[in-house]
């Protein structure tokens, strides 16, 4: 935010007055200020603004955290939260709370040095342990949560922890839609995708179709939840098949469909869909 004084006589001093929002971040940062003027010889100006940002807390690994909703059946993340330095007084963490009904947040704090949780670093006596847990059933779209508490420090008497929230699909395939090349007539067409299925779905109710006749759909597994899916098109004899199918994907109430294109031989082939396998 930038106010300027609007009219600067000849020979005379202007001022420019900026500010920055420096909630959420730590560390060194800049920002811009464009300011534009009717002197000929100077239309325009662009000063700088630097600072570093000496917050009360560190974080680690960070405090922007990623939920992603189906890849465990845990489905929580982790912070340690640790007094900067600079900082006096004694952390203490209380009032946490999340910004939504379906994500709960704790903290505690840690009395002794070491290790406390896989993936994050070692632990001091004085750091906090602050947890997101999904409690409830979140958004279908990716969503940002903001985790919010007291640290009973003066210089930052409040933070935050933001996690963004992604849910996994249920059923996820590598390649949506699959192009199938005929290399001559009469010869069988094939390709393959991967299906990757959600922790909390049992895979060994897992129905997969293919149709119409000429296409069909052949399953083996990869690993505990993942399959590849081969898909063969083969052409009649009166050489008049369809070349245009699907397979169908189906697990109690969820559905996966990939969509089949074979082409004739005399035909380039297209940019193909197929992507990586997603991990879950």
């Amino acid at each position: 935010m930038a106010s300027f004084d609007e009219a600067i006589l000849p020979g005379q001093a202007g001022k420019v007055t900026a500010s920055i929002r420096t909630d959420g971040y730590s560390g060194p940062i800049s920002k811009t200020i464009a300011v534009r003027t009717n002197d000929p010889a100077h239309p325009s100006v662009t000063l700088t603004l630097r600072a570093t940002v000496v917050a009360s807390v560190n974080f680690y690994p960070g405090r922007n955290l990623v939920l992603s909703v189906g890849r465990s059946d845990e489905n929580v993340v982790r912070t340690l939260v640790r007094k900067d330095e600079s900082e006096t007084g004694t952390l203490e963490i209380s009032e946490i709370a999340s910004t939504v009904p379906w994500l709960s947040a704790t903290a505690r704090k840690i009395g002794e040095a070491g290790a406390v949780e896989p993936g994050l670093p070692p632990a001091e006596p004085g750091d906090w342990l602050i947890e997101a847990r999904l409690v409830g059933d979140a958004p279908p779209s990716p969503s940002s949560v903001g985790v919010r508490f007291k640290t009973g420090l003066a210089r930052e008497p409040e933070a935050a922890v933001w996690v963004s929230v992604r849910t996994m699909p249920a059923l996820a395939v590598s390649a949506p839609s699959i192009v199938l090349d005929a290399p001559q007539p009469g010869q069988p067409a094939s390709g393959s995708t991967i299906l990757t299925v959600r922790w909390d779905l049992d895979p060994t109710a897992l129905r997969v179709t293919a149709e119409p006749t000429p296409f069909s759909v052949r399953t083996s597994p990869l690993g505990p939840r993942s399959f590849r899916l081969e898909i063969t098109w083969t052409e009649g004899e009166a050489g008049a098949s369809p070349r245009q199918g699907r397979v169908t994907v189906i697990l109690g109430s969820e559905r996966a469909t990939v969509f089949v294109r074979v082409l004739p031989p005399s035909l380039p082939r297209p940019a193909s869909a197929a992507g990586p396998a997603p991990a879950l």
